[in-house]
């Protein structure tokens, strides 16, 4: 097990433009996801300040009498009704706005990550109790499924580059099923 692991670790590190590229095009993506999320912000505040407008202008024809109380509240109710739908979108693009602004922190992890096993990698040759302190710090969780008598894999980082349609868990699993007992 350690061995399929530790193969898989220098396949990562064997391949270093690969994974800096993939940060660099994940932590755009994310940084024009992070943008995106902050202009729709400002889109959503203005129409829920369009909405407050909306309103006033509503309780102005009321008094001055030109609406009927029926036709305030059918159009009062539509405006509620915008504001809530506004308000919870402006809750779901402000967690993604969350969630890109992690992103970005998790790839900056990544980056010190991979300096670190790349460091210990280069020391650890053949001395079995290093290389599975690399093996600790490249693994996010290890899984046996005993119904299947498969591993599956969680790297703290991506896939390789020679798989790039494949997700590191996918990669682990099809690659130990093999070994399997």
């Amino acid at each position: 097990m350690l061995d399929l692991l530790w193969a898989d670790i220098l396949d990562f590190l064997a391949h270093p433009d690969a994974t800096l590229r993939a940060i660099a095009r994940s932590t755009s993506e994310v940084g024009t996801a992070e943008e995106q999320a902050e202009r729709e912000l400002m889109t959503l505040a203005q129409k829920l300040r369009e909405l407050d407008d909306q309103e006033g202008q509503l309780l102005e024809l009321r008094l001055a009498k030109t609406i009927s109380s029926t036709v305030l509240e059918r159009k009062a109710k539509a405006i509620a009704s915008d504001r809530e739908r506004l308000k919870l979108r402006l809750q779901a693009v402000r967690e993604q706005r969350t969630a890109a602004a992690r992103a970005v922190d998790e790839s900056a992890a990544a980056r010190r990550l991979l300096g670190q096993l790349r460091e210990l990698a280069e020391r650890a040759g053949q001395d079995q109790s290093r290389r599975t302190e690399i093996i600790r710090r490249a693994t996010k969780r290890i899984t046996f499924h005993a119904k299947t008598g498969k591993v599956q894999i969680r790297y703290a980082f991506g896939a390789p580059a020679v798989t790039p349609a494949v997700q590191p868990e996918l990669v682990a699993a099809s690659r130990t099923s093999a070994s399997s007992p």
